[in-house]
């Protein structure tokens, strides 16, 4: 089931999907709209993504959100994001990509400008805190459109998050 067209909220990894400890301090469970849901996320086949397999579970024992990895060597996953995303509804919900991919996505609009889904309070967690980011990671990995089109700078925007 694919809730997002093309690549809505492309992350560069799961853990961008923070899970907000707010329904552990008597606040309702803002995941309970989403609970039944199954994101099919793609990454690379690579030892650091072999670690976010481990904390599948916990998310979804606190979000009732459902996850199916497809990880592919890096090459590979090019090439099927290449063709997933020039679909008008591809297979992925969220993808990883490499550095080296982003600005070729976002000039072909295949990636989605973050900055709604922050401002929407329906979507935002309001536990998330991106000053716990490194600055170095999100700028290189998140940013397009800004200095020579594939950095932050006075014209870019956020499209992933490290």
């Amino acid at each position: 089931m694919n809730y997002f067209t093309k690549a809505t909220l492309a992350a560069t990894s799961l853990p961008a999907m923070s899970v907000s400890t707010a329904h552990a301090d008597g606040h309702s469970n803002p995941y309970t709209a989403y609970e039944g849901t199954t994101l099919i996320v793609n990454f690379p086949a690579h030892p650091h993504y072999d670690a976010v397999m481990e904390i599948l579970p916990e998310f979804t024992a606190q979000t009732g959100i459902e996850v199916e990895v497809d990880q592919l060597p890096y090459l590979a996953m090019r090439e099927r994001q290449t063709l997933e995303l020039a679909q008008e509804e591809g297979d992925y919900d969220l993808i990883t990509y490499v550095v080296f991919s982003k600005a070729d996505y976002v000039y072909a609009d295949q990636l989605e400008n973050l900055a709604k889904y922050f401002m929407n309070p329906a979507l935002a967690d309001p536990g998330y805190d991106s000053a716990d980011l490194i600055d170095g990671y999100v700028y290189s990995i998140g940013f397009a459109g800004g200095d020579r089109g594939y950095l932050s700078g006075a014209t870019g925007s956020l499209f992933g998050l490290p």
